[in-house]
């Protein structure tokens, strides 16, 4: 038992910390909240690739892209249902 510490060592030092940790609600509200957040980067992703896809529609005929948003449609109604569903799931 040389070089050995109390009654843990190795890995039952390591198995034996772990559950302290998980058992600790300050640990379970941060894993929460980066579940959440990895959430949010997911959607935030989404959307960015969402609004290059629009600009590319604009560039690629911005009078037609122009006529749209005037006529309130596919665009601004994707965007809001897009707006909606991540309401109704609590990510804004």
């Amino acid at each position: 038992m040389s070089g050995e510490r109390g009654c843990f060592s190795g890995a039952l030092t390591i198995i034996c910390n772990v559950r302290i940790v998980t058992d600790n609600p300050d640990f379970e509200a941060m894993v929460s909240i980066i579940s959440k957040l990895e959430a949010l980067k997911s959607k935030a992703i989404t959307d960015i690739t969402t609004l290059y896809d629009i600009k590319a529609q604009a560039l690629e005929d911005p009078l037609a892209f122009v006529q749209r948003l005037q006529k309130h449609k596919e665009v601004c109604e994707a965007i809001r249902i897009n707006v909606l569903q991540s309401a109704s799931r609590g990510l804004y």
